[in-house]
């Protein structure tokens, strides 16, 4: 279900699709020009995004000189994430609530979401 990790769904130039580790290995390798899906307020973000999970790669994985490979690349990623077997935090969406899912939390047993507030307005 969309693994960042294996499935190519960054679209970048001139590349084309690339994984996520393979993104970050395009960038070491300063073979990506652009990631032409992105609005121009995405930017800045994005580039912080890429950044701060390369930086945090490459402490957890304790290199100090960036990865050239795709696959060394999805190894440090994934030392990020220790105990998913299915790479589930590097999903987009994950069917069982319990394990997280990209940028998403875990929702834990007994936790029930509801939306208490019906709108905006109704929370002063």
């Amino acid at each position: 279900m969309f693994n960042l990790l294996n499935d190519r769904i960054v679209n970048t130039v001139p590349c084309g699709a690339l994984t996520l580790p393979g993104a970050l290995a395009a960038l070491a390798n300063d073979d990506l020009e652009s990631f032409p899906a992105l609005r121009p307020h995405q930017s800045p973000a994005w580039h912080m995004f890429l950044v701060q999970l390369a930086s945090l790669a490459l402490i957890g994985s304790k290199k100090r000189k960036l990865l050239a490979r795709e696959s060394e690349w999805a190894e440090a990623l994934r030392g990020l994430t220790p105990g998913f077997r299915e790479d589930e935090p590097w999903h987009l969406v994950w069917d069982d609530r319990s394990a997280p899912a990209f940028l998403q939390p875990m929702v834990p047993d007994g936790m029930r979401l509801a939306n208490l507030v019906p709108s905006p307005d109704a929370l002063d």
